[in-house]
């Protein structure tokens, strides 16, 4: 992600893919009140490989003292200062040249000092200490998705551009940096009910670890707390098949069971959930985690039917 650092106030600016700055209130998206700047003064622009920068105005920009020849593209560097209409006009710095980013800007904070987050595939917001939104991209369509923590029953729900999210630790506003970046192709991506899952447990049970087989890749998600929650998922779909149930109807356990096999309150039951979701994701993007764990009403289940339980070294259940 870009970011200017505005010399005559405090502001810290978050670029986006096609970044504008003058006089038009609500048409631009840095204004700067001032009569000796353009109502559309300069843009800055992401090529797909770097930063660019192009003076529209008729007060003239220059970057390190150069003019620049008006509705010209120059590259920026990290450093470079950027003067609008002179003197009378207002300064900026270029503070970073990172690729665009979509990210979400605080409007409030309960401590005062608001930082920007910037999105991942898959977030927990404001933090995976006490999350209240799981915000997540759609991985065909590129689409943001947002669904309360709290309240897991309620579909995610679409989040774009300038949208407020609001919680008890403050509100954000969506920012989509790449809205305007240059199409690119979409990989199609593999699902999590395709790959292949083993469990390693622990003889006491105090630690489990999670390995993940796809496309000819092994991936290796540690030892964590809530594979633990997966790991009850996964016995309780494999005693289902053992049985004789069919695919759709196994595994589905409520979520009481869960909470009182866990030891957990049913709030952080969710958040176990999502923190699942949110490692898959940081872990193997190319993967679409959507199945990795399926809700229905209140009760849930591992969304997988290939995997191995191994506890002690020894294979304690395998499905299929």
């Amino acid at each position: 992600m870009a970011y200017l650092h505005r010399k005559d106030v405090p502001l810290r600016i978050p670029v986006v893919a096609h970044h504008t700055i003058g006089a038009l209130e609500g048409k631009v998206d840095t204004y700067i009140q001032n009569p000796y700047i353009s109502r559309r003064h300069l843009c800055l622009e992401w090529s797909g490989e770097l930063w660019q920068i192009k003076d529209l105005s008729r007060n003239g920009t220059w970057v390190n003292g150069r003019k620049l020849e008006k509705g010209v593209y120059y590259p920026l560097q990290k450093g470079d200062q950027i003067q609008l209409a002179g003197e009378e006009g207002a300064c900026f710095e270029v503070e970073d040249l990172a690729p665009p980013r979509d990210i979400l800007l605080p409007i409030v904070s309960q401590n005062g000092t608001p930082a920007i987050i910037e999105l991942q595939a898959a977030n927990l917001i404001p933090d995976e200490e006490q999350p209240e939104w799981y915000i997540y991209q759609e991985p065909n369509s590129g689409q943001w998705l947002v669904q309360s923590v709290a309240d897991s029953n309620q579909p995610a729900k679409p989040l774009r551009h300038n949208d407020i999210l609001e919680g008890s630790a403050g509100r954000w506003q969506l920012f989509c940096a790449s809205a305007s970046a240059p199409t690119m192709e979409r990989p199609s991506q593999a699902c999590i009910t395709e790959a292949e899952i083993r469990f390693e447990v622990s003889l006491d049970e105090e630690s489990t670890g999670l390995l993940i087989h796809s496309e000819g890749q092994r991936y290796n998600l540690g030892i964590r707390a809530h594979n633990y929650l997966l790991l009850l998922l996964a016995r309780h779909r494999a005693d289902d098949a053992r049985q004789g149930l069919s695919e759709l109807d196994q595994g589905w356990v409520s979520n009481d069971l869960l909470v009182h096999e866990l030891g957990l309150e049913p709030n952080h039951l969710n958040i176990q959930v999502y923190r699942a979701r949110q490692q898959l994701t940081k872990t193997i993007p190319q993967l679409n985690h959507d199945k990795f764990v399926e809700r229905r009403g209140t009760t849930m289940r591992l969304g997988c039917n290939r995997f191995s339980i191994h506890k002690g070294g020894k294979v304690e259940q395998q499905l299929p």
